[in-house]
């Protein structure tokens, strides 16, 4: 019964995580214009990257370790005039 239900969360924390991402990439790089292949292939690699971020990013966020995603935009330092 446990397991059942720690797969049924595995499953819906995936799907929303690749859901998410794929939403948010689509509207922010493509503003909302990704031709429809590339969405299904965006959505398949956010869905594969779940187990990695389970077992990589979740525990060092519990250590108290800020991971930040790569898309958002860092303002660039101007060299020194």
């Amino acid at each position: 019964m446990v397991l059942g239900i720690a797969i049924a969360a595995y499953y819906v924390f995936v799907l929303g995580y690749a859901g998410i991402l794929t939403r948010t990439i689509n509207q922010y790089r493509w503003r909302g214009t990704m031709p429809g292949p590339l969405l299904l292939v965006t959505w398949i690699g956010m869905f594969l990257s779940g187990p990695l971020l389970l077992i990589v990013a979740l525990p060092l966020r519990l250590l108290g370790i800020r991971m930040f995603p790569v898309f958002i935009p860092v303002p660039r330092s101007r060299p020194p005039a």
